[in-house]
């Protein structure tokens, strides 16, 4: 293995790591979130399932493009086009609003409670 092998395995190695870090975090917010253990189940089971969607459309559209090389570019498929079905990045200019400012006046940092001062 050479160094630049030995590199590139260790930050695969420190991105994995991180990455499982950061899973077990969003798990634990998600559980002490109030959500229900089904709702935390369906919100991961319909993410996979996003992710495997997108992929079989990738999957499709490289085997129609293998497909052609091979041929010399003498088959031809109809265009295809490889789009996520919700783009996760996308967000309102509200919901940004939202995000930055919190607009409940019963709600403080990260939608906590205030406590009530009569208490």
């Amino acid at each position: 293995m050479t160094t630049s092998n030995k590199m590139e395995s260790k930050n695969n190695t420190d991105y994995k790591d991180y990455s499982l870090s950061k899973l077990k975090e969003w798990t634990h917010d998600a559980t002490q979130s109030g959500a229900s253990p089904r709702e935390v189940f369906e919100t991961i089971f319909s993410y996979a399932q996003e992710e495997l969607e997108y992929h079989k459309k990738s999957m499709g559209y490289y085997a129609d493009f293998l497909a052609i090389l091979r041929s010399g570019g003498k088959l031809n498929f109809p265009d295809i086009k490889i789009e996520r079905t919700k783009n996760i990045s996308e967000a309102s200019q509200e919901d940004w609003t939202d995000f930055w400012e919190c607009s409940d006046p019963n709600y403080g940092y990260e939608y906590t409670p205030i406590k009530n001062n009569k208490e």
